[in-house]
């Protein structure tokens, strides 16, 4: 997978030594020189509010039995990545809070949960799931059709599960099945879905999730 689009321009230099009809039939040398410049393409993303999102319990709050878990309302966020022109890209979601990859529900760990954070003590707070929330995603004005996931950098891609991995090892791009389309803009609107563990803390808890978004140029 090329990482950016490239326009590469080259120029070739030949150079031949000879000092004679007969030193040029016993021996040539020939020595090419390429230049070019390599330019990615330039995308911009954002984020809604800067990427701040508040989570509260002013909607209510649903505990389970079964996950030791309560559930906080959903958020949504929408990501924004907008392109001089049309160009080939994917994104990645990388979870960077505390207890990354570590988020444990029901005693088990879960490849697709995110952190919030831990308590000053150590003990995990909480974490949530991302997923794309499709039909209310668009490509250049236009329902998006698919979510392409990859797992190998680009190299092959499946429609299907949208949600998004913390890890940072898949990679989320749009459009037919199997391929990627280049697209100048894209919105996607991602549901947040947050929980906390039942942790007795005598004060009120800082939660502190933290995730990062890269562009990728396919």
């Amino acid at each position: 997978m090329k990482k950016n689009t490239l326009l590469l321009n080259f120029s070739v230099m030949v150079m031949l030594a000879f000092s004679s009809n007969d030193a040029f039939a016993a021996s040539q040398t020939t020595t090419i020189k390429l230049q070019g410049q390599i330019s990615p393409s330039s995308c911009d993303i954002a984020m809604d509010n800067a990427g701040s999102i508040k989570l509260n319990s002013s909607g209510g709050v649903n505990k389970s039995s079964v996950t030791g878990s309560i559930a906080l309302p959903t958020k949504k966020l929408g990501l924004m990545i907008l392109c001089r022109g049309a160009t080939s890209f994917a994104f990645r979601s990388r979870d960077i809070a505390l207890n990354a990859g570590n988020v444990q529900l029901a005693g088990e760990n879960s490849r697709e949960l995110f952190s919030l954070g831990m308590t000053n003590n150590g003990q995990a707070i909480g974490g949530y799931l991302a997923v794309i929330d499709r039909q209310h995603s668009s490509m250049d004005g236009k329902t998006i059709p698919n979510i392409l996931i990859s797992e190998n950098e680009g190299a092959s891609w499946r429609s299907g599960d949208t949600t998004l991995s913390p890890s940072g090892d898949s990679i989320y791009s749009w459009g037919s099945q199997t391929t990627p389309e280049s697209v100048r803009m894209v919105n996607v609107n991602i549901i947040l879905k947050p929980f906390l563990f039942n942790i007795n803390h005598p004060d009120s808890l800082k939660i502190n999730g933290m995730t990062t978004f890269e562009i990728v140029y396919l």
